[in-house]
């Protein structure tokens, strides 16, 4: 095949392509010097999100970030190429995938490396622990509620993570910020691998285990000049300040463990995603229920979905999971061997989210044609297989 254009490129990173086409790309890129290099642009791309965010100086703009690497890959490619085989021309055909068509699963591990588990980590204030030193208490979730947002609430959050103005992500002058992993990244070519490295892979029946990978628990910690802080959330109309016991202490939100297997049959695919509950550690003497109004008072988080969060009857037992409504899209209440957990269906794909064992688990279907996609019930059925 000739060199791929961005979209496959960016399809192959996102497990989006059937087996043959895999193939394919895996083939061309044994031999293509120039395709391996801009994989592995495209791989750094997608990490961004997660890189450390303690050089308060440094802003990332991801769309901008994205159009420059696009420009630059589509100037490289530019050139007569020969003629491509019917299934080579309609893969190369696809439309070009920008931060705006960027695959969903790829956006929402961007967002959940930082946005999401600063945003909706830090509103899980959960059931109270005391460490054993007394000197921290540890905040666990024990479930999970869907906050529904439009269009219009996912775009504002966007903009915020790619703007990151003064007083949002990079905390300017309002102290530090900081994301630390535990361990690298790992990826595996099938459920064996992945289980003997020491990570429980479950089966689907009737379908096969393409690809699973592992994001290491990650940790979130803010060290704030209080002081600054509240200067801002003053200026910009916040109603709720920083507790002053929290000044020059930092404070955290882990996420652990994130384990993702990705399945094939019949041109349908199944991601199921598995993570451990957030923590939450704040200092000794620091008021955990000023610290969720504070964050609740945060300009970036919409109104609408502020709304939501603030009618939640057990907000601090509850981790608000969003779901972005669109034409046509609907969600209701399942049950998950006998647990509580939430459908989302639409167009071309099926989510499931629920909370069991002390894991978030999320699974997700989707077609390729978008049109023969798993459907709830089926998808149900496979969560109370993975779920035994």
């Amino acid at each position: 095949m000739n060199c791929a254009n961005l979209g496959l490129l960016q399809a192959y990173l996102d497990d989006e392509l059937t087996r043959e086409e895999k193939k394919e790309v895996m083939q061309h890129l044994e031999t293509c010097e120039s395709c391996r290099s801009y994989v592995q642009e495209l791989q750094e791309l997608d990490s961004l999100g997660s890189e450390k965010l303690g050089e308060a100086n440094v802003e990332v703009d991801l769309e901008a970030a994205w159009n420059r690497f696009e420009h630059q890959f589509m100037n490289k490619h530019d050139q007569p190429s020969k003629t491509l085989n019917s299934q080579e021309k309609e893969i190369s055909l696809k439309p070009k995938r920008g931060w705006d068509h960027m695959k969903k699963a790829t956006k929402r591990w961007i967002m959940t490396g930082t946005a999401a588990a600063t945003i909706l980590g830090s509103l899980a204030i959960p059931q109270v622990q005391v460490a054993a030193d007394n000197f921290l208490s540890i905040f666990r979730v024990n479930q999970v509620e869907m906050v529904k947002m439009t269009e219009n609430d996912l775009r504002e959050v966007e903009r915020w993570v790619s703007r990151q103005e003064e007083g949002t992500m990079s905390l300017n002058g309002l102290g530090e910020i900081e994301v630390s992993n535990s361990n690298e990244h790992q990826s595996f070519d099938d459920g064996n691998e992945a289980n003997q490295a020491g990570y429980n892979v479950p089966a689907i029946s009737g379908y096969d285990i393409e690809h699973v990978s592992v994001e290491p628990t990650s940790k979130i910690t803010f060290n704030l000049n209080v002081e600054k802080a509240n200067a801002l959330l003053t200026q910009i109309g916040a109603e709720s300040t920083f507790d002053q016991n929290l000044d020059g202490k930092p404070f955290s939100v882990k996420v652990q463990d994130t384990i993702s297997v990705h399945y094939e049959s019949d041109g349908n695919s199944v991601s199921y995603t598995s993570i451990g509950t957030p923590e939450i550690s704040v200092p000794k003497g620091a008021s955990v229920n000023e610290l969720r109004d504070t964050m609740l008072a945060l300009p970036f988080i919409p109104e609408n979905v502020k709304q939501q969060l603030e009618s939640i009857d057990n907000l601090e037992h509850t981790l608000p999971i969003p779901y972005v409504q669109r034409n046509g899209s609907k969600s209701e209440e399942v049950s998950i061997n006998g647990m509580k957990g939430y459908a989302v269906e639409e167009q071309g794909n099926t989510f499931l989210v629920w909370q069991s064992n002390e894991q978030i688990h999320m699974l997700e279907s989707y077609a390729h044609d978008g049109e023969n996609v798993t459907s709830k019930g089926q998808l149900v059925d496979m969560a109370n297989q993975l779920n035994k």
